[in-house]
């Protein structure tokens, strides 16, 4: 479960003859990498980076590995806690 805010990474390790192609998915839909989000993968590991949080980022997210032989795949939910909103205002009734 992550934080509000904070940031998450998910990590898979893949192995195959010939060299498989790692994609990474969100909600089944292909993911951009973007300011925020980066993915890559190199000698049998791959990684999801997620900055900065946020509850849009709320998701299943699956890393598979294909190539002509055939595909695996790994998938975890990302969760997040909300931050807890402190409020110093105050009320007085007389």
């Amino acid at each position: 479960m992550g934080q509000e805010g904070a940031n998450a990474e998910f990590r898979a390790k893949y192995t195959g003859e010939p060299e498989p192609t790692i994609r990474w998915t969100r909600n089944n839909q292909p993911i951009k990498q973007t300011d925020r989000v980066d993915f890559g993968n190199a000698e049998g590991d791959a990684w999801l980076r997620i900055n900065g949080l946020k509850q849009e980022d709320v998701a299943e997210y699956k890393c598979e590995a294909v190539n002509p032989v055939g595909r695996a795949s790994s998938v975890a939910n990302l969760a997040l806690k909300r931050n807890k909103i402190k409020d110093n205002k105050k009320l007085n009734i007389c």
